[in-house]
């Protein structure tokens, strides 16, 4: 189920031949290869991700992709790129942030992409609520204790702090996740 989700929001993202692509919290690489097939030779997919184990996954997994890097980056500490992204993915990482640090690396995004830039943002819906809510407050208790205050992050806002403009949500499994596509422009 994970991968027709990821999937979805790949097709959200909708990459094209020649476009460079950052894959935020990649983990092991499976999504940054996807779009690594689809951006060509003279595109770019850039996989970031604070594990060191997981960029040695993903590396041996996919590193012989062509225009395919993959990174060890503490995403909350500042990033090199200006401008350079046409388009940036995270699935499932963001709730996994500090939540001090959520603001900050949507910031870096929006910077990091080019002037008509695109980001997608595949997770857990923050904003759920009716019987949804106590099913992901249960999950969280249990899963996700140290993210728990993920469910009262207000996406969308934090979002146009960061500059983005124009922005909508997906509602996936009933509510319980989403996928968000922002706009720089």
């Amino acid at each position: 189920m994970y991968a027709r989700f990821l999937r979805r929001a790949i097709e959200v993202l909708n990459p094209k031949e020649g476009e460079k692509i950052l894959d935020l919290c990649s983990g092991t690489g499976r999504a940054a290869s996807w779009m690594a097939h689809v951006v060509g030779k003279d595109g770019e997919v850039v996989g970031m991700d604070i594990a060191k184990e997981m960029v040695e996954v993903s590396n041996d997994r996919y590193g012989k992709l062509g225009k395919l890097i993959f990174l060890q980056k503490d995403v909350t500490e500042p990033w090199d790129h200006r401008n350079h992204f046409d388009a940036i993915l995270t699935s499932f990482s963001l709730h996994e942030l500090p939540e001090l640090g959520r603001l900050g690396v949507l910031e870096k995004s929006y910077f990091a992409l080019k002037e008509k830039g695109r980001m997608v943002i595949a997770d857990f819906n923050p904003e759920v609520s009716g019987w949804r809510k106590p099913v992901l407050l249960g999950f969280f208790k249990l899963f996700e204790k140290q993210n728990l205050n993920f469910l009262s992050f207000e996406l969308k806002e934090m979002l146009r702090k960061a500059g983005f403009k124009r922005i909508r949500t997906f509602c996936v499994l009933s509510g319980l996740f989403q996928i968000t596509v922002a706009r720089k422009s």
